[in-house]
């Protein structure tokens, strides 16, 4: 191996300890304005100092995103740090996607130990394969093979079960929108998880998400098979959210027919601002990641839209007094 190959791959380890050591100091003291102006020279020094950061938030990303399920904060905190350990020792080690540095380096066994934990708590809809799918910032509208119409919002997925004597569409993940065609011999079913709702005359919305699953009735009739044999009618503009540990919570849902995400809005009543940037990475092609975790159960009420990014963005930074800082076109902290 050649000098200047070593002395490559010594930059590269120095600049990503230097990036993991960004990471942690800044999760750690959010606040800190001295700390922010310190880093922000760091970044301005060379331009290889943003694309290491960059690569370092994202994979904490994906680890982070796959121990949300895990069901108590404590082991929740645990689980993380122990991932921010171990992906300060291994991040000098994985080759930069965006080419950086021209020599990939070997994986480490920590890091093959990482990427298997990571593996086994991802969601379960990644390894679904569903007849029907929208990705992130994607919609789809689909007629169906009996002239019902399907409208998929976005990372979505559905399966179509139809025969000569029923209609059955599984929604496996997200939100589907349905105007049904009628069918007396065949009824139109809807199955998300455990609950399945049966049209009658129908055009409902159903979203089927981590904190429940909810469904609004637009127009017709809708009846609903929960959990534990519980049976409810829903009529125009009635709406049900069912969770497995909070139960069934029944209100009067918003009249239009339309629901809002067909509209582009999103509609907030006090949701946390966490909540807020989960449904707000599933509509826009970039991820918004919020780094002050003071902020994460802020509430936020009014209206957002969902096809204007740099309004949406406004409004948050104005609302929150939060500051954004761009890494690239893909990613937008919140701090």
């Amino acid at each position: 191996m050649t000098t200047n190959t070593h002395s490559s791959n010594a930059l590269q380890e120095k600049i990503l300890k230097q990036a993991n050591q960004w990471l942690l100091h800044l999760q750690e003291n959010p606040e800190n304005e001295q700390l922010l102006a310190e880093f922000q020279h760091w970044l301005d020094e060379d331009e290889k100092h943003e694309a290491c950061y960059l690569e370092a938030v994202l994979l904490w990303q994906e680890i982070d995103a796959a121990t949300c399920e895990l069901q108590t904060e404590e082991r929740q905190k645990a689980i993380q740090q122990n991932t921010l350990n171990q992906t300060t020792s291994t991040l000098e080690k994985i080759p930069l996607k965006r080419h950086v540095f021209s020599k990939p380096i070997a994986l480490s066994a920590a890091f093959l130990s990482l990427v298997l934990l990571t593996v086994l708590v991802l969601p379960k809809h990644i390894w679904l394969q569903p007849d029907i799918a929208t990705g992130i910032a994607q919609q789809q509208t689909r007629t169906l093979s009996d002239g019902s119409i399907l409208h998929l919002n976005g990372q979505s997925g559905v399966n179509i079960h139809f025969s000569e004597a029923s209609r059955t569409v599984e929604l496996l993940y997200g939100e589907a929108f349905f105007e049904v065609a009628s069918d007396s011999e065949r009824p139109f079913q809807v199955v998300a998880q455990d609950v399945l709702a049966q049209a009658i005359g129908t055009a409902f919305n159903i979203k089927y998400l981590d904190e429940g699953i909810e469904t609004t009735l637009t127009e017709g009739k809708l009846k609903l098979e929960l959990a534990a044999q519980k049976s409810l009618i829903l009529r125009a503009g009635e709406q049900v959210l069912w969770h497995d540990s909070e139960g069934i919570q029944r209100s009067q849902g918003h009249s239009p027919y339309l629901p809002d995400w067909r509209r582009g809005l999103l509609r907030l009543d006090n949701m946390p601002l966490i909540d807020v940037l989960t449904r707000l990475n599933r509509q826009y092609p970039v991820t918004l990641k919020l780094v002050n975790p003071a902020l994460a159960n802020k509430p936020i009420k009014g209206i957002l839209p969902l096809n204007d990014l740099e309004t949406t963005l406004t409004v948050l930074e104005t609302t929150l007094a939060v500051k954004l800082i761009r890494f690239s076109d893909q990613l937008i902290l919140l701090h």
